[in-house]
């Protein structure tokens, strides 16, 4: 479904993560095509309340509703620096703003999560399983929970995400303290260079990817399953399950 007439801000729109529902339709119609600054001040304003909204939350001994707060907070942040290139000031502040929203949020999340490395986080650690997710273009590690660690961890598994290549995931894994067996997801534009930087001797539990291109199988003994594009990330993370319980 279309919802804006901007293809970035309506790409954007299409995959808002833990922002504000009504934030997201309220951005659809009050942001007008091709004007960066006016849906950076949109965004910028939303993150900013939401920020105030988690600081009245937290004293209200609202736990839920000032992580909630403090996640769409981060997305919107998240959504005001987009459009702009990464050396721009308006780019590096609210990129800022995001991370110290997200890392506010951490410690709020209803499992153990912390930021084990810049742009690296691990949520639910402890579990049988591992999920590695290299986080697909566009996305920082901050959109991470929303898109992959709620379904990894309501699933009972463990999930680490990382924004860039990942060229050795268990080494990656065992070095910020995993302990249980690893299974790669490669999402969408990761998926690809996920697959293609597996070798046979990875000691990895099992890959999976989804992907609307065509993707070559990794080269792993491991367990190895591809998605259709229509799947959901829980799917993905059901199978992560289901490998790490196989004898």
């Amino acid at each position: 479904m279309r919802r804006h007439p901007d293809p970035t801000f309506d790409r954007l729109l299409g995959d808002p993560g833990a922002a504000d529902p009504a934030a997201v339709a309220a951005a659809a119609r009050r942001t007008r095509v091709g004007d960066a600054a006016g849906w950076e001040r949109f965004w910028r304003a939303e993150g900013d309340r939401a920020v105030a909204a988690g600081d009245d939350r937290l004293a209200a001994d609202d736990v839920a509703g000032a992580c909630s707060a403090l996640l769409a907070a981060a997305e919107a942040y998240g959504f005001a620096g987009h459009v702009f290139p990464p050396s721009s000031v308006s780019h590096r502040g609210n990129r800022a703003a995001q991370v110290a929203a997200f890392r506010a949020a951490l410690p709020l999340l209803p499992c153990p999560a912390e930021a084990v490395a810049p742009d690296t986080y691990l949520f639910g650690a402890g579990g049988d399983v591992c999920a590695l997710v290299p986080m697909p273009d566009g996305l920082p590690a901050e959109a991470g929970w929303a898109r992959f660690g709620v379904p990894a961890t309501g699933r009972g598994a463990g999930c680490l995400v990382v924004a860039g290549r990942v060229t050795d995931p268990v080494g990656l894994a065992r070095g910020y303290g995993v302990r249980c067996p690893v299974v790669l997801v490669g999402w969408g534009s990761a998926a690809p260079v996920v697959t293609a930087s597996m070798r046979a001797g990875d000691d990895v539990a099992g890959v999976v990817w989804c992907s609307a291109d065509d993707v070559l199988p990794p080269d792993t003994r491991a367990p190895q399953r591809a998605l259709p594009s229509t799947a959901t990330v829980d799917a993905a993370m059901a199978w992560v399950v289901e490998v790490a319980r196989r004898p």
